[in-house]
């Protein structure tokens, strides 16, 4: 009766008519609900329940919460005053489908089970891979067939039924072979809820079997398929409660004992001896049990092994694209307790990623439990986050290392809180050269309370900073066959040039100044700077560049000295790329007979044009020679 939107008026009216009594409650206490007797025009008496409300109370709530959690007020109408009544309802129903032994399709086949097994515990088991296997799950849920179960006998003939009509099935085999037995009414998705409303037939959605045998109870699902192994291994989902359809059952029964044996074991070997930059083999072998190994046993029966395989592949592909399958996947049962293992091999042509600078690295992920650490969607909370369980996961990761020299520290991390048990070790044996990575994550609760929220998140991001892990090689050059060269880093070798190259080119510069102050006397005749046009091309290319600020320094120094303008030689020299049209427009301007004779093609305007290009290019061009900076 609340809503996450708001809502501006609500109504609910409920005519009831029927002799028996309707049972009304509410949720909550904030709710009110108003009822009268009103009567029709031929005199039939009628309680009319009313609820209205306006402009009521909205709030969201957060996704990723338990399917049980029901933050909103609710009605609740029933026929049922308690779970025994509907215990009395049902009972007769189920007990006249039960087989009472005059059927002989169904008594051969209870012959063939005492002949074939001679415990209960096998006998159980046999029953239900029958039940399941060889009857076909389909129901007509039309009319009495919602709730009426067909007679066992009727259900082995036509060899299909839907819930009610298999376990009906299952019980008359079991109680034939002196077996006790039950059908449970259950609700598949809301069963804690159960606890917290009226008792009411329309509140379950599936039917069971409890199966006791001495002191120990079991419970089984005879809709399900591809379950094997002994009955303490078959794997049954929890549903949090169920009603017993029994004499005397008068409530719900709990299904937190039910069994719970689930397991993944996987275990990767990375063999990375050929080196860094160089494609590894991974082998992995997993094993498989309770409900893990019942989604692969379907799989395989209903698609192949083929598919499986690719599936598989395709796995391992986002980690590594480059992977390819070195043989087929191979896949065995363990006919005793059900257990599935499966074999891969592949090649990571793309294990190592090339950082640069002879360094490669290799990622190494927990990737059976990294999904049960994933951060939640949403931080803030106002209700209960829902956990994955059970779960019960280890994984090993073997690096296979091919030489001496690797150092890993020994690393490890155990929390055992209230929401699950996590362990991670990390040892490095130097002597068989093997890296190893061990994982076990093990879940204890479905849910995490609001209040505990923050714990569970601070332990989870702990736990998921360690699913990951990365190594590096570092792949050096070969050396020279002469003893006494050695290799240069690039950054190191970048610097070498750049010392080199501005010493070679201002030593150049400073020879031309110390020629050209020898023949100052010479050249006083000249208001300018002249230097012929192959002087100029061949110191440019030996400096790098520098020569010509080295010119325009000279001819602006000549231009001041002749006109005693307030101009700073030195520093239109450093942007020449800037002054040089403006030089050469003065050049031209001023009459030199000298500098004309010298150097006539750097005055004309097309090789003006070129060399200012080229004085540009070999400007710009020196940064190219700076090392990067990587820090």
């Amino acid at each position: 009766m609340s809503w996450s939107i708001p809502l501006h008026q609500q109504s609910v009216r409920a005519l009831w008519g029927k002799k028996t009594p309707l049972y009304v409650s509410t949720s909550s206490n904030e709710l009110t609900i108003d009822n009268s007797v009103i009567a029709s025009r031929l005199g039939q008496q009628f309680t009319l329940y009313e609820f209205e409300c306006i402009d009521g109370d909205y709030k969201g709530y957060n996704s990723q919460s338990p399917s049980w959690f029901e933050p909103y007020a609710q009605l609740f109408f029933t026929q049922s005053k308690s779970w025994a009544e509907i215990v009395d309802w049902a009972l007769p129903m189920y007990e006249a489908a039960f087989e009472n032994g005059e059927n002989t399709a169904f008594n051969q086949v209870v012959l063939d089970l005492k002949l074939t097994f001679d415990n209960p515990q096998q006998q159980v088991a046999a029953a239900l891979k029958i039940v399941q296997d060889d009857v076909r799950y389909f129901g007509i849920e039309m009319g009495r067939n919602s709730h009426q179960p067909s007679f066992a006998s009727e259900t082995l003939e036509r060899r299909y039924g839907d819930c009610k009509d298999k376990v009906v099935l299952f019980v008359s085999l079991l109680n034939a072979l002196g077996i006790e037995a039950y059908p449970a009414l259950v609700n598949t998705d809301d069963g804690r809820k159960l606890l917290e409303i009226p008792a009411g037939v329309g509140s379950f959605d599936h039917v069971i079997a409890q199966v006791v045998i001495g002191d120990k109870h079991f419970w089984f699902d005879p809709t399900l398929s591809f379950q094997a192994g002994k009955i303490d291994d078959i794997y049954q989902p929890n549903y949090d409660v169920a009603l017993l359809i029994k004499p005397g059952s008068d409530t719900l029964f709990s299904m937190n004992d039910s069994q719970r044996k689930v397991g993944e074991f996987v275990h990767e070997t990375f063999d990375i001896t050929a080196g860094g930059g160089k494609p590894a083999t991974l082998t992995v072998a997993s094993h498989y049990l309770g409900n893990v190994a019942d989604r692969n046993r379907r799989r395989i029966a209903e698609d192949g092994v083929a598919d499986l395989e690719k599936d598989y592949l395709n796995f391992y592909r986002d980690y590594y694209q480059q992977t390819e399958t070195l043989t087929p996947m191979l896949h065995e049962q363990d006919p005793v307790t059900g257990q599935i293992n499966l074999t891969e091999h592949y090649q990571l042509n793309d294990f190592w990623q090339d950082e640069g600078k002879g360094r490669f690295d290799g990622e190494l992920y927990a990737h059976s439990i990294r999904g049960y650490l994933k951060k939640p969607s949403q931080l803030k909370r106002n209700s209960p986050y829902l956990l994955s369980y059970p779960v019960n996961v280890k994984q090993t990761i073997t690096l296979l290392i091919g030489e001496d020299g690797w150092e890993f520290d020994d690393e490890s991390l155990q929390q055992d809180n209230k929401f699950y048990y996590f362990n991670y070790q990390l040892n490095y044996d130097e002597t068989a050269r093997k890296l190893i990575i061990e994982y076990h994550y093990r879940s204890k609760v479905d849910f995490v309370s609001i209040a505990d929220f923050d714990d569970y998140n601070s332990a989870r991001k702990l736990a998921r900073k360690v699913t990951y892990y990365s190594v590096s090689d570092y792949i050096t050059s070969a050396e020279p066959s002469t003893a006494t060269s050695q290799s240069i880093e690039p950054d190191k070798l970048g610097w070498l040039i750049v010392v080199i190259l501005y010493f070679v080119g201002y030593g150049m510069i400073a020879m031309a100044w110390l020629i050209d102050g020898s023949e100052l006397e010479r050249k006083s005749e000249t208001r300018f700077y002249p230097v012929s046009f192959a002087k100029v091309l061949i110191l440019s290319v030996l400096t790098f560049g520098f020569y010509p600020s080295y010119w325009a320094y000279r001819q602006w120094e000549a231009i001041k000295r002749d006109t005693n303008e307030p101009i700073t030689p030195f520093w239109r020299a450093v942007f020449m790329v800037i002054w040089f049209i403006p030089l050469w427009i003065r050049l031209r301007r001023m009459d030199d007979n000298r500098l004309l004779s010298q150097s006539p093609l750097l005055l004309s305007l097309p090789m003006a044009i070129a060399m200012f290009g080229l004085f540009f290019a070999a400007n710009t061009n020196c940064i190219k020679y700076l090392p990067t900076c990587t820090c």
